[in-house]
């Protein structure tokens, strides 16, 4: 017997990805026949708009990732620049400091502003690197490449941010939540059929199918245990630390929140 369908505890692109598996394990299957069959192609259908709920929710991980690599190349940059004011050579030591002090203008940790914020700030930076003086100290320390990449990274993530809404993610968050409760529930009467098809003709035929969804759904539910196990260590080695347990959100978290 299907001993659980509880997949409710999973984060969304996990719990899509479970319901993946199983979907194709039974399209592979040859003995899958009415009244199974309809149910599986409801399953795949509400699987499909399930996949097409998700598309903002995987956009937003694309947006976090190109936060953390604008980040990197701002810190590296930063990083190359304090390395000059180590120099033997006097004039790439004034150039070292004339550039973080204008850098300092704009806020001692810019990768830590919310996102809009910080968008700003590199784009106001980045013209102030283009005056004269400016242009001639970075000459001077061979970072025209650090600029350069630091545009492009900042311009990529101001693109993403532009296809973005507050008022689009609400929408999308709550047609998300609605499309996994459809596939939840299809799935559900997909396990419940397979259930009493195996009592009224017995588990022979049923026995693999049965197995590989019971195999699936306990992996799914060891990752949850393995993550409430982890959070559980964390706060009894740092009572104070804030929550990051399985209810965080599938988006990366390190990167600030935008405002």
């Amino acid at each position: 017997m299907i001993e659980s369908t509880n997949l409710k505890m999973l984060r969304n692109l996990e719990a899509f990805q479970v319901f993946s598996d199983i979907l194709a394990f039974l399209q592979e299957e040859e003995s899958v026949e009415e009244p199974l069959k309809g149910l599986c192609d409801t399953f795949a259908a509400r699987l499909s708009d399930y996949d097409t709920a998700l598309v903002p929710e995987r956009r937003s991980r694309y947006t976090a990732e190109l936060a953390r690599q604008r980040d990197y190349v701002f810190r590296s940059f930063t990083t190359q620049l304090k390395l000059y004011q180590t120099s033997f050579d006097a004039a790439q030591v004034k150039a070292a400091e004339a550039l973080l002090a204008l850098i300092d203008k704009y806020g001692r940790n810019i990768p830590a502003m919310p996102y809009r914020q910080e968008t700003g700030a590199i784009k106001n930076l980045l013209q102030d690197l283009e005056l004269e003086a400016n242009a001639a100290h970075i000459q001077t320390l061979f970072a025209a490449h650090w600029v350069s990449a630091l545009r492009t990274a900042n311009d990529q993530f101001e693109q993403m941010m532009l296809t973005r809404s507050d008022a689009a993610s609400e929408a999308a968050a709550g047609g998300a939540k609605a499309a996994r409760e459809a596939v939840q529930a299809a799935f559900e009467k997909l396990c419940g059929m397979i259930n009493a098809l195996a009592i009224v003709n017995g588990d022979a035929a049923y026995k693999h199918t049965i197995d590989r969804i019971n195999q699936l759904v306990t992996e799914s539910h060891n990752v949850v245990a393995r993550r409430s196990s982890r959070k559980k260590s964390d706060e009894t080695s740092d009572p104070d630390s804030p929550d990051s347990s399985a209810d965080a959100p599938d988006i990366p978290t390190p990167s600030p929140v935008e405002e």
